[in-house]
């Protein structure tokens, strides 16, 4: 919800000055215990009137820099946050409460809540939370990388290393010099900017990746390939590219893409819905059939092999049994051409939503059989 400088994301608390005065929290201290003060605020910090400050807590830290305490706190509660003056007194004292993944325990319009709609730095109101989204980022954005390509719905025509037809989006370093998208982040949502982080990535001056929108359930163990941990909605959605703090790169919206369709980044910089995809290939009709004449499976080789679906025997109670003497349903295939054809490879499905479901293995069917 709320990333650290680095990017990284820790639990953290928030602070409200609502005096008329600025304060000085220099040897203030905070805790997560009525035992002893864990970590004091460095020399510098002032929160001012009406004012809000953030502090990061991460308990595996001794000594870190910055807004950044040794302070644990528990999703399922019972922590008692403290924060005490540079006397020793207690100023304020927090008992927690369980929360979700993403929820804070916020002070709202006079009582403690469990919310959704978190506003660290800004006013625990609808205003606020808007003001919070708003502020995303900060951190510079030294790259012109262009979120190239989007197909929403992937039903057969792109598959991933195992097979399977997910949705995807396209990033192109339109820029003249690599650009390191490590720790950066893609999301389908406004509101969680910070869905899915990329790991260990350089895009040369020029280039394509291709990164799968499976929500994590389709990649295999030894993929090669990235899969995102969300996926995309065909109907109207907005695609984000952020940088580790929020900062958006690049955003595209795209609207009811048929299955085999692209929004796509012309050369001209204008967006626009194509018939046809070009994953990793410049979306051009010549890039189109670059990479037809370079993938193993594309719709259009599929339609031009010439096996069909000749017969289905959906509920059959004696009429033709299979190899174990049992009366299976069955479906009958057919090669209406004059050479064999292999259908290792191939799959039968009885599911849009699944086309995987079973795979041929070594069969040759013999020309007009």
């Amino acid at each position: 919800a709320y990333p650290y400088e680095d990017g990284n994301f820790y639990d953290w608390i928030e602070l409200y000055n609502g005096t008329d005065e600025d304060v000085n929290l220099f040897r203030y201290g905070l805790s997560d215990n009525d035992a002893s003060v864990k970590w004091r605020f460095p020399s510098g910090t002032v929160i001012k009137s009406g004012g809000y400050l953030v502090v990061f807590c991460d308990e595996s830290v001794s000594n870190a820099s910055g807004l950044r305490a040794p302070v644990g706190l528990s999703k399922k509660g019972k922590d008692t946050v403290i924060l005490v003056n540079d006397g020793g007194f207690v100023v304020d004292r927090v008992a927690t409460v369980a929360c979700g993944n993403n929820q804070a325990y916020a002070y709202v319009e006079g009582k403690w809540v469990v919310t959704d709609q978190c506003t660290p730095g800004y006013a625990n109101t609808s205003v606020g939370r808007e003001a919070f989204l708003a502020s995303f980022g900060g951190d510079t954005v030294d790259c012109n990388v262009k979120i190239s390509e989007v197909a929403a719905k992937n039903l057969s025509c792109f598959l991933d290393e195992n097979g399977h037809a997910s949705d995807w989006i396209e990033l192109y370093n339109a820029g003249e010099s690599d650009a390191d998208l490590t720790g950066c982040w893609l999301s389908n949502d406004a509101e969680h900017l910070f869905e899915w982080q990329i790991p260990s990535l350089i895009l040369k001056p020029r280039e394509r990746i291709v990164i799968f929108c499976s929500d994590s359930s389709s990649a295999g163990d030894n993929t090669k390939e990235l899969h995102t941990a969300f996926r995309l909605k065909a109907t109207y959605a907005s695609v984000y590219l952020t940088t580790k703090r929020g900062t958006v790169i690049d955003m595209v919206t795209y609207a009811n893409l048929p299955n085999g369709c692209a929004y796509a980044l012309l050369e001209d910089g204008s967006y626009v819905s194509t018939p046809y995809i070009t994953p990793g290939y410049p979306n051009t009709k010549q890039g189109y059939e670059d990479w037809c004449a370079t993938t193993p499976y594309t719709a259009p080789k599929a339609a031009a092999i010439g096996v069909i679906i000749s017969e289905i025997m959906a509920s059959q109670s004696g009429t033709y049994p299979d190899g174990d003497g049992d009366y299976s349903d069955w479906i009958e295939l057919m090669n209406i051409t004059e050479k064999e054809i292999s259908l290792e490879g191939f799959f039968l499905s009885d599911l849009e939503s699944d086309l995987y479901q079973w795979k041929f293995p070594a069969v040759v069917l013999a020309p007009n059989s």
